[in-house]
């Protein structure tokens, strides 16, 4: 068994984020399982968001930082609802996972290039292997 969660958090200016990861970060302490977060964090990489999330008790990895294959790595380009300011390719969409899990491959879907253009964020998909050592 595992547990699989996904989630679609505030920005961190506002506030929100904060108390969103707390209230995630508390349900997910109480999986005796292996744990994969995925989803819409707004939280740009290496941003106080994405650190707290990294920091957290539960040790989660970043797939993108983890991953021995890349394919892509932004998951907005642009301006697009919430980030009208924004003009850089970034990346704000994650997958997170504890270390029963290896990631293999982490790759970067429906982004209008290789796949049809389906949101105004890109997909994301991680290939993760059960880490027979953990």
């Amino acid at each position: 068994l595992y547990t699989f969660a996904s989630a679609h958090h505030s920005w961190w200016e506002n506030g929100a984020f904060q108390i969103e990861w707390q209230q995630a970060e508390a349900y997910l302490k109480q999986s005796p399982y292996p744990i994969i977060l995925a989803g819409d964090f707004n939280q740009i990489a290496g941003t106080k968001g994405h650190d707290l999330i990294l920091a957290s008790e539960l040790k989660l990895q970043d797939a993108y930082l983890a991953a021995e294959v890349l394919i892509g790595d932004a998951t907005i380009e642009g301006p697009i609802a919430g980030w009208e300011e924004v003009a850089e390719a970034l990346r704000i969409d994650y997958v997170f996972f504890t270390d029963a899990w290896v990631a293999k491959k982490y790759e970067v879907v429906f982004e209008g290039q290789r796949e049809p253009l389906v949101s105004d964020h890109f997909g994301v998909a991680v290939e993760l292997l059960l880490n027979k050592n953990a």
